[in-house]
């Protein structure tokens, strides 16, 4: 599977697959976000989690706006392919080589999935299109117990740059890492 699928598909099955039956309502820990100038709170299960497996590591963290079937969800990965260096504090963004890095805001209501991120980017570079407002994400601490930082990009319907976009702005995270 080429790197343009299997991002997506590793974000969506580590995302989604977490449950949604608690509410993540400790004021300590958050996930919000300002989505097309409304600000938005993503703290139903709001959490971030490490996956490792030798050279390969990745970050998730995300959240689900309430405990509805047709919640809104936000959320990030980052990936240390192709670099296999050390997810730490820092800025990454999708224009880097070292980290993949994938950002997602789903409408499960309007059957809308937006992308953002190292795969968007690479599409529109090879469309001959530069995406003005792109993805970065600033993780100001990270640590096994917590992760905290700062997000904001566009946003486009499936990953395709000449789709609609969503713009989040404002987005920042404390969140317990499980």
């Amino acid at each position: 599977m080429n790197r343009f699928l299997f991002l997506p598909v590793l974000f969506s099955i580590m995302f989604f697959s977490c449950s949604k039956s608690s509410d993540s309502s400790n004021p300590e820990y958050y996930f919000n976000a300002t989505v097309n100038g409304q600000k938005v709170t993503f703290n139903t299960n709001a959490f971030a989690q490490w996956e490792i497996n030798g050279d390969f590591a990745a970050l998730m963290a995300g959240g689900y706006e309430n405990n509805s079937q047709d919640s809104r969800t936000a959320g990030f990965v980052i990936i240390n392919l192709p670099s296999k260096k050390q997810i730490t504090a820092g800025a990454y963004n999708d224009s880097g080589d070292e980290f993949e890095v994938i950002g997602s805001y789903n409408i499960p209501a309007q059957e809308k999935d937006y992308q953002s991120g190292t795969t968007l980017s690479a599409e529109a570079e090879r469309m001959g299109m530069n995406l003005p407002n792109k993805l970065e994400l600033i993780i100001t601490s990270v640590s096994d117990n917590i992760i905290q930082g700062n997000f904001s990009g566009d946003f486009y319907l499936e990953a395709d740059p000449m789709a609609e976009k969503v713009t989040i702005t404002n987005g920042s995270f404390r969140l317990k890492v499980l």
